[in-house]
């Protein structure tokens, strides 16, 4: 039990940033079950910067989607910010998602009809938000990531890179327990990947907790420590 006092968001003060106890995950096929997690159990401390590796059908992108509560385990345990996850209904779900977890994709995900300032006021719509607030938060974290002078244009007006910097932004608006980032260099060239690994260590820096899901290995000894998959369970830890 912890010995934190829970502030008035429901987290848990003092308490990792998520716990995975013996996280497990299958999925029903023609021919039965098929075991894609196979016990996962891992801590992520506030302020860690972690990789998740492994090949194709490792798991990686099973293990993602819990992590995210886009899905949830067979079996075990999901403790996000002191919360057991498994005794939330789906409303307590989507609310804990949207503002606990801040999702980077591959493919950025942005809105094309949107400008960078709305693309990055999204999450806080969905919270709930005051528009002046909004726009406040929004200029902060566009100039954060670098993007002050492209608060007015497009995504079809940006390159790769800072397309995936206006996702940055958009996933540090709601102040979550952790950035959730799913091959964020997957679809930019080398020297951007580069850009934006920059500007994840930048934050990292700054406090913030990380957890990216690659395939890359040559970005293993910029974690702070790396968790291998294979087959749906973790082969090793590696630190730098």
């Amino acid at each position: 039990m912890s010995t934190g006092q829970e502030t008035g968001s429901g987290e848990i003060e003092g308490s990792p940033a998520l716990i995975l106890r013996d996280i497990r995950k299958s999925y029903r096929t023609g021919s039965g079950e098929l075991p894609v997690l196979k016990g996962i159990s891992f801590t992520v401390g506030r302020g860690e910067f972690l990789g998740i590796m492994g090949s194709s059908g490792s798991g990686k992108s099973t293990l993602l989607n819990v992590l995210g509560l886009l899905d949830v385990p067979t079996s075990g345990e999901y403790i996000l910010s002191g919360r057991t996850t498994s005794r939330l209904d789906d409303r307590e779900l989507t609310v804990l998602r949207n503002r606990r977890i801040g999702f980077i994709f591959q493919s950025f995900h942005l809105f094309p009809h949107l400008t960078v300032r709305q693309n990055i006021e999204v999450p806080m719509i969905y919270a709930g938000k005051k528009p002046a607030y909004r726009r406040m938060v929004a200029a902060r974290m566009a100039e954060k990531v670098g993007l002050s002078h492209r608060l007015d244009h497009r995504p079809t007006q940006l390159s790769g890179g800072e397309c995936q910097r206006v996702a940055v932004a958009r996933s540090m608006v709601n102040h979550p327990a952790f950035l959730l980032a799913d091959e964020p260099t997957g679809n930019l060239d080398e020297k951007t990947g580069t850009d934006i690994m920059d500007l994840f260590h930048r934050l990292h820096r700054s406090g913030a907790t990380i957890v990216m899901v690659t395939h890359n290995p040559q970005y293993e000894n910029q974690f702070d420590r790396t968790i291998w998959l294979r087959n749906g369970l973790i082969e090793r830890e590696t630190r730098p």
